[in-house]
Parts: structure tokens; sequence; C-alpha cells
């Protein structure tokens, strides 16, 4: 008997899941007014991120891509890369793969490019100049343009914010009694980055209007 037992219903963002129109949780709101429906906290969270980082320029994830594709074809770019590891006593680890889709996957991508940054220069540099090729001219490009190390050092950063709820929401423990101080600690960390720490001491988490500029920090 759902109609007098179901309380709640939690499931990913899909159009039939959760379209306002004749999807599942449009028909149970139908049936049973004051249930509780909520969208797959993860894959919004992986929205939002993607969402944020559209304010990035297109180019940089691109770059990422670029960096992996050149080598993924070729065993031979691989082994030469690894004397370019050595010589800049690098450790000696593989480019990862960007997911297709999600932002918050390219975290470890991120991390392994700005660990390998002084080998992968050295190497572009040297493919441009002894095997001249217009994919590793571009890439280079990339590597020299300062911007692009900046906005590497910058989601570094700040995806983990993000993938931290991920794995509160994924624990295979029960998390229900951490995940508000977790979540809120999460967002007030944020808040850190560009709020004044005066209205932050005295404005309680949820009232603070983080869409004032008058209470951004300085830029300086």
């Amino acid at each position: 008997p759902y109609k007098n037992n179901l309380i709640g219903f939690a499931s990913d963002g899909a159009n039939v899941m959760c379209g306002r129109q004749n999807s599942v949780m449009s028909r149970l709101k139908q049936e049973i007014p004051n249930i509780f429906l909520i969208k797959c906290i993860c894959h919004s969270s992986n929205l939002c991120a993607s969402s944020a980082c559209e304010k990035l320029p297109s180019e940089l994830e691109d770059f990422t891509r670029n960096v992996y594709n050149y080598f993924s074809l070729s065993p031979k770019r691989v082994e030469y890369y690894k004397d370019f590891q050595m010589f800049t006593q690098t450790p000696a680890h593989k480019i990862l793969h960007p997911a297709q889709t999600r932002w918050l996957s390219l975290e470890s991508v991120v991390g392994r490019l700005l660990e390998q940054y002084s080998a992968l220069t050295l190497f572009f540099i040297d493919a441009v100049a002894n095997d001249y090729n217009i994919n590793a001219e571009n890439i280079l490009i990339k590597l020299k343009d300062p911007l692009t190390k900046y906005f590497l050092i910058f989601l570094q950063f700040s995806l983990p914010f993000f993938n931290k709820i991920n794995r509160e929401m994924q624990s295979e423990k029960p998390k229900l009694q951490d995940l508000h101080s977790n979540i809120t600690s999460t967002f007030k960390t944020i808040l850190e980055c560009f709020i004044k720490r005066d209205i932050i001491l005295k404005t309680p988490i949820y009232n603070i209007n983080f869409k004032d500029p008058g209470n951004y920090l300085p830029l300086s």
C-alpha cells in the first residue's frame, strides 16, 4: 500500500524520473501530495561543478583531452616521455583520461597534469623542435601560457569540495548523523574564499547573502 507507506522518493535527474510533465515524481506527487521528492545529490553537485566550470575557458578542458590523446595512440611517445620524467625527476605516472561528461572526474586528471607539468613542457618543446606536429605545437602553446597552470591550480583547489560531498553521499556506512555538519562545513569553507570573515562569524550560515558584492573580500 504505497500511498500510505511511501514518504519519500529519490532518483537521478532524468526527465522520465523527475520531469515536470508525466514523470515518476509528478505521478507520485499527484497520488501522495505530501511526499518528499529529491534528485540525486551526486548528479546535482556534478551539474553545479559543470555549470561553474563554464565560467572557465573551454580550451582548458580541450587541453586536458589533447594531452591524453597525444600519448594514447602512440606507445613510442609514451616510452620516449619516460626520459623526460627521469630528467626532471618527475614520478613515472601515466597521463590520465578525462571522462566525457563529468567535470568532477577531472580532479585526478588535473592533479596528474600539474605533477607532470615540467616534464610535459620539455617533452613538447622537443616534439615541436625535432618532430613538428601541429597538435604538439598547440599543446605547447597552452603549456607555456601562465593562465593554463593557474586555472589548473584553481581546479585542483576547488573540485575537491564537490567530490567530498559526493563521497559523503556514496558512503556505504550510515552517514545521516554527519551529513548536515559536513556539508555546512564545506559550504562555509567555500564562503571563506570570497566572503568577509566578520560576516561569516556574525551571520547564520543560511542567512549569508553570497550574491551581494558588498559582502565580498577585496580582490587584493
